[in-house]
Parts: structure tokens; sequence; C-alpha cells
């Protein structure tokens, strides 16, 4: 008996946060260069922003589902 849920498997959650952290050093750089130190605070506050939200995710042992990483794009993105 098989059953289909809406989790990921590890091997695409190893690549979504793989590619989750390239495009925070990309958009984190261009932030720094085109913002100076505006772009540097954005940068750690988005740091800290990612980190309370993930530690919430894990304190409600949420699961990590496709709209729950577009959520969480979202909101990195209305976050700068």
């Amino acid at each position: 008996e098989s059953t289909l849920g809406p989790d990921l498997g590890l091997d695409n959650l190893r690549m979504a946060m793989s590619a989750g952290i390239i495009a925070f050093i990309i958009v984190g750089g261009f932030m720094i260069v085109y913002y100076f130190s505006c772009g540097l605070i954005a940068v750690i506050t988005l740091l800290c922003n990612s980190i309370l939200l993930l530690g919430v995710m894990a304190l409600n042992h949420a699961a990590f589902t496709l709209p729950g990483i577009a959520g969480i794009i979202l909101t990195f993105g209305m976050a700068v």
C-alpha cells in the first residue's frame, strides 16, 4: 500500500535548500553592492527573519510543501 502526501522527498528538500542558499547569496550580494550599508542591514535582517521563520516551523513540526516553500519565498520578498 502506498500513500501520496504533500511532503517533499529528501532529495528534493536538499535541492531546494541548496537553491535557496545560492539565491540568498546572489540577492544578498546584489543588495549590498546596490544599496551599500542599507543593503548590508537588509541582508542581516533577512537572515534573522529566515532563522525565526525556520525556528517557528521546526517548533510546529511543519512540513515543507511546495505551497509552504512559496510562502517562505514570498515572506522573504516582502521582508526586503
